[in-house]
């Protein structure tokens, strides 16, 4: 999918996300009597009849701070590899903290001699925390300023090039072709190698120069 549609799946999983927040998520028994639970009571502790069912936890507090600060993140921040990075992070330890906090209330409710057990709030969370991840890793995959990875490099092209066949020309009817054909292809004429030009000699240097060379490179003499 478009990186465009991975942002707007996780600002809706994150508005979601802070509205579950304030949703029943536990169902609380106690002598005959149930209540429900929400993460918002489990940040600042809930009492009933005078006796302490949880005591207050502040730091559940990052289960609504973390989907807003993500929320904002895809609105001001132009990075979307980061997005995605964030967003898949902070999926993954809300889901942990979701796990740990249904542990802790059960443990909680156990020693006032209750009972306790999920309800629909929390798995709906736990499933917007696996969409968070998902959505996460699909921005962070699908991101413009992660290196393309099947492109070829320019120049791993030009350090390889292709090589070509030799290039031939008939001496009798100076067609040209390419290939180890050993007869002309226009005249049938057989292909002779052309015989190397012996090089010329400086007559004061002794140095052997070009065949076509005018002057000699060592000590300047004028060959032709």
């Amino acid at each position: 999918m478009h990186k465009g549609v991975w942002k707007n799946i996780i600002r809706v999983v994150c508005v979601v996300a802070a509205i579950l927040f304030f949703c029943p998520q536990f169902l609380i028994s106690c002598s005959g009597e149930t209540m429900e639970l929400n993460m918002l009571d489990v940040t600042c502790g809930l009492e009933a009849e005078g006796t302490t069912i949880t005591n207050p936890h502040l730091i559940v507090a990052l289960l609504l701070l973390f989907p807003i600060g993500i929320f904002i993140v895809t609105l001001v921040n132009k990075k979307d590899k980061i997005t995605g990075l964030c967003a898949a992070g902070i999926g993954l330890i809300c889901l942990i903290m979701q796990f740990i906090i249904k542990g802790g209330v059960s443990n909680a409710a156990s020693d006032y001699v209750c009972t306790s057990r999920a309800i629909w709030g929390f798995y709906l969370s736990v499933f917007s925390d696996l969409v968070l991840m998902v959505s996460g890793a699909g921005l962070l995959l699908t991101a413009e300023d992660l290196p393309a990875l099947s492109a070829p490099k320019p120049e791993a092209v030009r350090a390889n090039p292709v090589p070509q066949e030799p290039l031939r020309t008939c001496p009798k009817c100076g067609n040209t072709w390419r290939g180890e054909a050993a007869f002309c292809t226009n005249c049938g004429a057989p292909y002779q190698e052309p015989e190397a030009k012996p090089g010329i000699v400086c007559p004061v240097c002794g140095k052997e120069a070009a065949p076509d060379a005018v002057f000699c490179e060592n000590c300047g003499q004028k060959l032709l």
